[in-house]
């Protein structure tokens, strides 16, 4: 295990225990996903991100290519969502809605250089922002019409969330101000503050908020607006919050990861691992976490690693059943990309000699970017858009 990662607790430092491709998760936990009609409507899944969908089938053995459809010189700027017979990729210059079935454009919504966040889907309605834009809109998930706008103060980057009830929508802008929407008509219910740009969402117990200046809010929500429940400050621009049965987990750029209490001592860390993870998912009992260095899995109780693997993986993990799909590659012309699923356990054995930890590993034309769904039986990714191997989006099936 590199040196430099330490792992925090809050009664004082320890170094991490066990060997990296451990068994230290045990097949018996998680049970292969059987449910090939899943979608995957949010970015990382659900409200509360935790793009873990312990029901949803997706190939663990071989895997063959459904389609491989190219964005037309389009480069992905967040994470695609699946959902009502189509596959919506947000890029620098549109959404893009794809056939589920065949790959095949639909509809796309934009202008040049929107850079679209990533969407949510309810009820037939695709929910997305456009940073260059400041807009907020609604479009129909089947033929991309237009069916509200709101203007933000701010540009939207951080994707939305929902209320408990979906019937209301939570987004947050680039000033910091946030804004619950009435999910049908598009007006806006309250508003309110938080210090620096938005950069994550989550619905937990109540409304979690991240910040580019590096804090974590809780947030109460009720008919008069707001109500902070408490504030705290990381050590990095937050990128993720997952939240999974109560628990809330942050990562940071260049920072560490936490697991934040809640009730009594809500905010404070019930553990932190410098230098983690940027992307996290998270399952109840254990937290996968990507970024540019390796992949690593945690003890959600602890803190501790379970396994890790080195290699660029650049994209946000999917979890699905008791498998990890993740994506990556070089960056640059020069570059190449992959798709790969891992055992949730890590695999059998001690690395080197580690068996049946990686089940599968899909070659692309470049680096698998932005973040992995899983739905309909498949696994979907979108890969980096160069001059010489243009951003196409793959749909990855059991062979």
């Amino acid at each position: 295990m590199p040196s430099r990662r330490r792992f925090l607790t809050t009664l004082g430092v320890a170094s991490t225990a066990g060997f990296a491709g451990c068994t230290g998760i045990g097949g018996s936990k998680y049970s292969p996903g059987t449910d090939d009609t899943t979608e995957w409507p949010m970015p990382a899944y659900d409200r509360g991100f935790s793009a873990y969908n312990p029901d949803a089938a997706a190939p663990r053995d071989e895997v063959t290519e459904r389609w491989a459809t190219e964005l037309s010189g389009l480069g992905p700027s967040a994470r695609p969502v699946v959902a009502a017979g189509r596959v919506l990729v947000p890029t620098s210059g549109a959404l893009v809605a794809l056939d589920l079935e065949t790959g095949e454009e639909r509809w796309r919504h934009g202008q040049e250089q929107p850079w679209s966040s990533a969407p949510a889907v309810r009820n037939g309605t695709v929910y997305v922002g456009f940073a260059d834009e400041r807009a907020f809109v609604a479009l129909d998930v089947e033929t991309g019409d237009e069916q509200w706008r709101l203007e933000t103060r701010g540009s939207i980057k951080a994707a939305p969330t929902f209320d408990h009830n979906y019937d209301t929508l939570f987004l947050g802008d680039d000033t910091g101000r946030i804004y619950r929407i009435d999910a049908t008509t598009g007006d806006v219910t309250l508003r309110g503050e938080v210090f620096g740009p938005v950069t994550a969402l989550a619905q937990g117990r109540s409304l979690l908020v991240g910040t580019e200046s590096g804090e974590v809010y809780e947030l109460f929500v009720h008919h008069e607006g707001f109500t902070g429940l408490w504030r705290r400050k990381v050590d990095g621009w937050v990128t993720t919050i997952t939240t999974h049965n109560g628990d809330i987990y942050v990562g940071t750029f260049g920072g560490p990861v936490y697991r934040l209490q809640d009730g009594a001592d809500v905010g404070s860390s019930q553990w932190e691992v410098e230098h983690g993870p940027t992307h996290l998912a998270a399952t109840g009992r254990h937290v996968v976490g990507s970024y540019g260095g390796g992949l690593q899995t945690f003890d959600a109780r602890t803190g501790s690693i379970d396994w890790e693997r080195e290699g660029r993986y650049d994209a946000a993990p999917a979890i699905a059943g008791d498998t990890v799909y993740i994506g990556g590659g070089e960056k640059g012309e020069n570059g190449n990309g992959f798709v790969e699923a891992y055992a949730l356990s890590g695999g059998t054995g001690i690395d080197p000699l580690t068996f049946g930890g990686r089940r599968w590993r899909f070659p692309v034309e470049s680096a698998v970017m932005e973040g992995l769904a899983v739905a309909d039986g498949a696994v979907f990714a979108v890969t980096q858009g160069l001059d010489e191997s243009p951003s196409r989006v793959y749909a990855l099936e059991s062979a």
